[in-house]
């Protein structure tokens, strides 16, 4: 919070969670890295496990990210069993307001919790984890950003932040559900203004002619193209 030099970054607390299968324990992530453990450019995250019963924190764990950008962090996390986990990691490079298109990095990795040290109380390096951390496997379940559908233009939201895993299908495999959240940040203006937002998907690049309408209206609308002259059009259908 403002004026504090230690805990969770302002607007950065739990943002994932997962209840083991059996139901005993509930898993909470951070968003990012602690103020006093590299803040926005901090590398490790901590997990904490909850006993149900109590309510509890029993332990927590390191998890490290892949790299130390500005805004990094994760999004959401599933328990796939009782010691692997699927975590949504990503940064905040995509389509949204002020966000910068380049270069976009949405990746679910797959992690185990078995053998990591519990690091209740030990301080963090901003560079890495301690020893210890979960077990993280480099090669990604999924990259969100390689696999964006072509009809979207190839661009990539800038928050991927619901992950859920679907029906199992005749080959064995499950489906894996992946959302994105507006977070305010692909339907409003720089004043906040929320807006409602309409693509022609004919386009060559349906983002770059998007169409945003005060909510509920389908006046006083703009395309992304007409901002910066100041140009209000009616919606164009």
């Amino acid at each position: 919070d403002t004026g504090n030099s230690a805990g969770k970054r302002t607007n950065r607390g739990f943002e994932g969670l997962a209840i083991s299968p059996d139901g005993e324990y509930v898993y909470a992530m951070l968003q990012s890295a602690m103020l006093d453990e590299g803040g926005g450019n901090g590398v490790c995250n901590r997990i904490v496990k909850f006993s149900t019963a109590t309510g509890t924190a029993l332990a927590q764990y390191a998890y490290q990210m892949e790299g130390s950008s500005q805004g990094r962090g994760i999004s959401a996390l599933f328990a796939v069993n009782d010691h692997e986990f699927l975590v949504l990691e990503r940064n905040n490079r995509g389509i949204g307001v002020g966000a910068d298109l380049s270069p976009p990095n949405k990746k679910l990795f797959r992690i185990d919790i078995t053998g990591a040290v519990d690091v209740t109380g030990v301080p963090f390096l901003p560079t890495a984890c301690p020893t210890g951390k979960v077990t993280k496997n480099p090669v990604p379940v999924l990259d969100l950003a390689a696999d964006t559908l072509p009809e979207l233009g190839n661009k990539v939201p800038e928050k991927w932040e619901g992950l859920a895993v679907g029906p199992r299908v005749k080959d064995g495999s499950y489906v894996l559900v992946t959302g994105t959240d507006n977070d305010y940040s692909v339907t409003q203006n720089a004043g906040g203004q929320q807006f409602d937002v309409y693509f022609r998907m004919s386009d060559a690049d349906p983002y770059a002619g998007s169409i945003q309408c005060p909510l509920g209206l389908t006046t006083g609308c703009f395309t992304t193209a007409d901002v910066a002259n100041g140009v209000i059009n009616e919606l164009i259908e």
